[in-house]
């Protein structure tokens, strides 16, 4: 999910690569049209797709400063540090 005042982070309306530990993809902010507020409220929710994410999981994102339109992923798994710590 790509909070609305987040969304100049990111080139809408064009891909780029996200890279996540040794893999990246090609990607793009998508969007869906949601009435979650009421009927009389219709808006959107903004998105990049990524699988491998489980609730819980804290994601950064962040620009590569060395290549343009590309930028860094990573996940911190809630479940694994719980599971860690006991």
């Amino acid at each position: 999910m790509v909070l609305k005042d987040h969304l100049a982070f990111f080139p809408v309306g064009s891909s780029f690569e996200l890279a996540r530990g040794a893999s990246s993809r090609k990607s793009e902010v998508e969007s869906r049209p949601c009435t979650c507020r009421g009927g009389d409220k219709p808006h959107r929710h903004y998105f990049v797709r990524c699988d491998g994410l489980r609730a819980g999981d804290r994601i950064t994102i962040r620009k590569d400063a060395k290549k343009p339109r590309r930028y860094v992923m990573q996940v911190r798994s809630v479940v694994a540090q719980q599971e860690f710590c006991g």
